[in-house]
């Protein structure tokens, strides 16, 4: 996606940022779109990259993509055409997220990712997301900005032995080799021996 809202749009001076929790992980995500870049002649052509920033400029547009990271300031101000936070439960402070959370709204088209495994505080600002995002596939909350994706199941109604269940927290399970039904079937009989292992599956697989 951060690749995509670089250099697809129409849209003038494209910033496109995304927020990682440290700068590890930052420039993680850095390398992997530096890769995709590189692999496209057309994409390396276009782009300056400047790995020791964290950063992908257009030569011709006036855009760019930066990977910033919650341990790191200098995030205020930004006027972005595309802003994607990873893991957001992880995020220890909110100061990223809340510098973020209006920096597309100058821009047309404005694009606002978020993207979280299931944390276990209620009273991190990501689970505000959560609530609201249950409230929008119920249908209670109507507001037509705001598009969310929910994958869990319901330990009081689903039967957590059913790889049927298995599969709404996890929609790619059986879609490769290295997440088959028989391997989650195999993590699942292991976590169930123990009540901390099995706390854990169920909160970051289901």
């Amino acid at each position: 996606i951060a690749p995509y809202e670089l250099f697809a749009p129409s849209e003038p001076s494209p910033l496109v940022v995304s927020a990682s929790t440290t700068g590890d992980n930052a420039l993680q995500v850095y390398e992997h779109i530096q890769e995709s870049v590189k692999r496209n002649r057309k994409l390396l052509a276009a782009a300056k990259l400047i790995e020791y920033r964290k950063r992908i400029r257009l030569k011709k547009r006036a855009g760019e993509y930066r990977a910033l990271s919650a341990d790191a300031p200098n995030s205020e101000g930004l006027n972005c055409t595309a802003v994607i936070v990873d893991e957001a439960h992880a995020h220890k402070s909110p100061k990223l997220y809340r510098s973020l959370e209006y920096a597309t709204i100058g821009r047309f088209n404005g694009l606002k990712i978020i993207i979280s495994t299931a944390g276990d505080d209620l009273t991190h600002w990501y689970y505000g997301l959560v609530v609201r995002g249950r409230n929008i596939l119920a249908g209670t909350d109507t507001d037509p900005t705001f598009y969310a994706e929910v994958y869990e199941v319901d330990p009081e109604k689903d039967d957590l032995e059913d790889p049927e269940t298995w599969k709404k927290a996890n929609p790619s399970l059986g879609l490769y080799p290295a997440f088959s039904v028989e391997a989650f079937r195999l993590m699942w009989e292991t976590a169930k021996s123990n009540t901390s292992d099995k706390l854990s599956l169920e909160r970051y697989r289901m």
